[in-house]
């Protein structure tokens, strides 16, 4: 996460369409500017952006980019980069699930935004000119240049790359260009490149309000700057009606709830929540039986065996009871997530199946317990005490990757046809609760 700064000024990038104008680039500048208005429109679901990838037009916030669409990414960062040096920038999302990442290159063209998905291994150390590096494994990586973009084709440059030999992994190819160069010219080459990159690393923003709207000073009100005419981008389809209905209905939504909006036993529990979540105080975990503070909580990635850090947390009423539960996790689907539930002033810490992907504010789950985005299991919650967290299963999807290749889908235990199944999760993911990353700023904002 190196090079996210909090953005407090209209930054360089409104300077770079400042200095066009000044030189007599009007045209360029009142293109960049359309584009950086409606790139504003996108990331505030105000507009829906098409995915060249997917084939569909997409608001952002219901932005699903997996097979048959069941990896939910939340955008978790955003540059603004003119990749392909035309003077109109480029909007770059760093997407995540919790446990995977992914990015979306944002391009702008004649009243319309489309976008170019890349895995996360396949944009790397991005750059303010677009350089970057794809990554296949230790001994297959690609530095790449965005040449040029347009609605229809990506394209890019390959300035350097190494690839191994199918028969053997140590047998390694080095290339300039298209030309291939011993280890030592491929190495000296790279290092130069590197060091370039280093010095020009592009500036990454959090996604937040805060700083959208400092990156995107026109959409700000109060600054003297007219807002233009943002482009009307419409599609009939049935998941884009869904996604626009949903997205009308959130922007008629009252602001995030306040402390103060909490009374009697629910303001107890939120208050006891906090502390516990600042490890000011211990919370009793059913599952270990005994008494736990945050800090002692402990999860070790299954790769190298190293530690996790608490990742995320939501709020949410669970089991509809009036009073809210907490939920956090590692962001690693080898870890379950915990659920802390208050009873008479006290926490209590339960444990889900498995991870917790997404969650709705009816106590509707979705979870997985691997990394490969191929089986999701979806459970509503029940019932919660301090004793047992009670879920019950109502779905599950899961690629069949050795018969026939497509996705399987299952109600209850029977097999259903997708319809079916995307009716049952329209009903149940109206509305998904916001999650926050797990820092004190955001403990002490979300709870009083």
């Amino acid at each position: 996460m190196k090079n996210v700064r909090k953005a407090t000024v209209y930054g360089a990038i409104w300077g770079m369409l400042m200095l066009l104008t000044f030189a007599g680039c009007n045209a360029s500048a009142q293109k960049a500017d359309e584009a950086m208005q409606a790139y504003h429109a996108v990331l505030m679901n105000e507009m829906p952006f098409y995915s060249v990838n997917g084939g569909e037009n997409y608001l952002l916030n219901r932005y699903d980019r997996s097979v048959e669409g069941y990896t939910v990414w939340r955008t978790e960062r955003f540059a603004v980069i003119d990749m392909d040096g035309d003077g109109i920038p480029e909007v770059v999302l760093a997407l995540t699930t919790g446990f995977d990442g992914a990015f979306e290159v944002l391009h702008y063209e004649d009243g319309k935004v489309y976008g170019f998905s890349h895995p996360y291994r396949g944009m790397l150390e991005l750059t303010a000119d677009g350089t970057y590096v794809a990554s296949g494994g230790a001994s297959e990586s690609v530095f790449l240049k965005a040449a040029s973009i347009n609605k229809d084709v990506y394209t890019t440059e390959t300035l350097a790359y190494s690839t191994s030999s199918v028969q053997d992994i140590n047998d390694i190819s080095y290339y300039i260009g298209d030309k291939k160069v011993s280890k030592d010219d491929y190495d000296v080459f790279t290092t130069n490149l590197w060091d370039k990159m280093n010095k020009n690393a592009a500036v990454w923003y959090e996604f937040t309000d805060a700083d959208i709207a400092s990156v995107f000073p026109s959409a700000r009100t109060g600054n003297g700057v007219q807002e233009a005419t943002l482009p009307n981008v419409t599609d009939n389809s049935p998941a884009e009606a869904v996604s626009r209905e949903a997205s009308e209905a959130e922007q008629e939504e009252t602001p995030p709830i306040k402390s103060e909006t909490y009374t009697g036993e629910a303001l107890i529990a939120m208050q006891a929540f906090k502390t516990a979540l600042l490890n000011e105080t211990a919370f009793y975990d059913t599952h270990k039986e005994k008494d736990f503070k945050i800090s002692e909580l402990e999860c070790l990635d299954n790769i190298d065996d190293q530690p996790l850090k608490l990742s995320r947390f939501a709020v949410a009423d669970m089991d509809g009871d009036g009073i809210p539960e907490v939920v956090f996790d590692f962001g690693s689907p080898y870890c379950s997530s915990h659920i802390l539930y208050c009873e008479d002033g006290k926490v209590y810490g339960l444990h889900s199946v498995h991870y917790i992907c997404d969650l709705s504010d009816d106590g509707t789950t979705k979870q997985t317990y691997n990394t490969t985005g191929n089986e999701f299991i979806y459970f509503k919650t029940e019932s919660i005490n301090k004793n047992r967290y009670h879920e019950e299963k109502i779905a599950s999807a899961f690629l069949d990757r050795f018969e026939t290749g497509e996705w399987v889908y299952y109600i209850n235990e029977a097999a259903v046809p997708k319809k079916d199944f995307d009716e049952l999760l329209v009903k149940h993911y109206e509305n998904q609760v916001v999650w926050h990353d797990f820092t004190e700023e955001n403990i002490n904002f979300v709870f009083p």
